[in-house]
């Protein structure tokens, strides 16, 4: 599929296509034309080398690359010694002149006509525009060159025409006239065809060798000139769309069509083109949500916040956008907020067993144990089996200081199972690391609910086996650390925690 991007656009601008394909199984039309546009402008082999293997070489290191042309095609041929680095250039740069011969369209090697959709391209495409004196690139050109010369003809390409002008000013700089005349009898008859005007057409006229080697040489011109100008710059986070496109960005004022082309970018993380598709003051509340989790996605918390809460202005009693509220507000460590909107969301949810559980862990974080246990026993009530429910109803009555009621729990707890992650792939590891954190810290609460009933022996051998789950020979003060907040809620002082390590280490020791 490789558009006439006039006539289509054409169509598309002022017809705008209006049989349309809207069946629910077919993909919406903008999301094909934006599809069949990138498959137009890049092939597999090509995207896959220069991105993942070429591009991160260049922008890392300059040091790997040769510094002119001569070199290049010294590592292209093989014809000296090579670095490990310079040989996988080579690699990519033959595997990606195999595609040029296998029939990649002959505009990929004019770079002057070529927008690609990486932002490599489309970020540095302004040096490749058609030579011209104006180009920034000759800005420091002295003054005695003349500039139009080498607009009139060339090989190959882009290159030869500024090679020719760096050139001119080597040229310059030689005092001997004989050996200016033998330089300048060399570079002119580069420009044999100095009078033909450099066209797709006189392109398509030289051997397949040339083309191969003018499109290496204008892709390493190209690489190079983008480190130079973009050395600090992360060119993977943007690409060029339809609806930025000059030829096609009057097709896009339907609200519903650029909503088409948003959903086709998020299951690609473009986020940036998302934002600028979507309008803020939509009524519609699922746009605002897309939009608010485009702006979450690039770490745009506040704004992510602040669509959202114009979206609940739409729809004071939408779930969803609770839901996102709540966690956005939890990621945010605001937890009084976070509560609000939970709270809110039981309204509609009010038997929901996680939605119980996170407003009990809400009243939790606000040391609001008593409110934290009247969920917890609702939790217990619908759903007995519930061991991450009732493992934070004990440790709420435990900072309540009900150590006596705590107890029961803390030492059930002890046998009960682990529930595995929820992961999407099996991975024993981090299942084995979970379980020892849990474990671990069923053993330790127990301990420090023994210690508070002044069960001393009891809260030695649960200190004991704890360390035994993680793999310790002795106790450290850093094991109650990360009960910090719970241990102070009950009472306790930080000069315990050193007597505890001190009597269970000697027990150790035995």
């Amino acid at each position: 599929f490789y558009l006439d991007l006039r006539l289509q656009s054409a169509t598309i601008r002022f017809e705008k296509y209006e049989s349309r394909v809207v069946a629910t199984q077919n993909p919406p039309f903008w999301s094909v034309l934006q599809r069949a546009l990138w498959i137009a402008q890049e092939t597999v082999p090509f995207s896959r080398h220069l991105i993942k293997e070429l591009l991160p070489q260049i922008i890392k290191s300059k040091g790997a690359f040769p510094l002119e042309t001569e070199e290049l095609m010294q590592i292209i041929e093989g014809r000296k010694e090579m670095t490990p680095a310079q040989k996988n250039i080579q690699r990519v740069f033959l595997e990606v002149a195999r595609v040029q011969t296998d029939g990649m369209d002959i505009n990929y090697g004019i770079f002057g006509r070529f927008t690609m959709r990486h932002p490599f391209f489309h970020e540095a495409a302004h040096w490749f525009y058609e030579y011209s004196p104006e180009h920034p690139e000759l800005a420091g050109v002295p003054s005695g060159i003349d500039l139009r010369y080498a607009e009139r003809g060339g090989r190959i390409g882009n290159t030869e025409r500024f090679s020719w002008v760096k050139a001119a000013e080597v040229l310059q700089t030689i005092t001997d006239e004989n050996e200016k005349q033998e330089k300048r009898m060399q570079i002119n008859s580069l420009f044999a065809e100095a009078d033909v005007n450099f066209t797709i057409e006189v392109v398509s006229y030289s051997t397949a060798e040339d083309r191969i080697k003018g499109y290496l040489r204008d892709l390493f011109r190209f690489c190079s000139l983008y480190v130079y100008r973009n050395e600090q710059d992360n060119p993977f986070r943007c690409d060029l769309f339809l609806a930025e496109n000059p030829l096609f960005a009057s097709a896009f004022e339907d609200p519903e069509e650029r909503g088409e082309l948003a959903e086709f970018c998020m299951p690609y993380d473009l986020w940036n083109p998302v934002i600028s598709l979507l309008n803020e003051e939509s009524t519609d509340v699922q746009t605002l949500r897309k939009l608010a989790f485009a702006h979450y996605k690039l770490k745009n918390f506040e704004k992510a916040v602040s669509i959202l809460e114009a979206a609940l202005q739409i729809d004071a009693n939408n779930y969803e956008v609770l839901h996102d509220l709540a966690r956005l507000c939890n990621e945010l460590d605001r937890n009084e907020e976070t509560l609000t909107y939970l709270v809110q969301m039981e309204a509609l949810k009010p038997e929901d067993e996680q939605l119980l559980f996170r407003i009990a862990i809400g009243y939790a974080r606000l040391e609001l144990y008593e409110e934290a246990l009247t969920y917890l026993y609702k939790l217990e009530y619908l759903f007995p089996n519930n061991l991450r429910a009732q493992r934070v109803k004990a440790l709420c009555l435990f900072c309540l200081r009900r150590f006596t009621e705590a107890e029961p729990l803390l030492e059930a707890l002890l046998g009960a199972d682990v529930e595995p992650l929820p992961l999407l792939e099996e991975n024993k590891e981090k299942q084995l690391e979970n379980w020892v954190k849990i474990k671990s810290g069923d053993y330790f609460h127990a301990a420090h609910n023994a210690w508070s009933l002044g069960k001393v022996p009891k809260a030695i051998e649960y200190y004991m086996n704890g360390l035994s789950i993680q793999g310790k020979k002795r106790a450290e003060v850093s094991v109650f650390h990360d009960n910090a907040e719970e241990l102070t809620a009950a009472g306790w002082q930080e000069v315990e925690y050193s007597l505890i390590c001190d009597l269970v280490n000697r027990e150790l020791e035995k």
